[in-house]
């Protein structure tokens, strides 16, 4: 995914250092913003092939906890 952003002025000036900010600030979030998107898309496709394989196990998957006997 990618994001251009592009700024047209009425008259032609040369480039104002705040607006190269503002739009270097709004880059930066943006590209935060898309990174964590694809973080949670990835996390949501891996717990819906957890599921699936959950679902199609015949007996299901022992937990840790049922096969370790506690000490005592």
């Amino acid at each position: 995914m990618a994001v251009i952003l592009e700024f047209y002025l009425g008259e032609q000036r040369d480039v104002v250092e705040l607006l190269v900010e503002l739009a270097s600030s709004i880059a930066a979030n943006l590209d935060g913003l898309v990174a964590r998107k694809l973080i949670e898309d990835e996390l949501d496709r891996e717990q819906e092939l957890l599921t699936d394989m959950m679902d199609a196990a015949p007996t299901g998957l022992p937990s840790l906890q049922t096969m370790v006997e506690p000490n005592e």
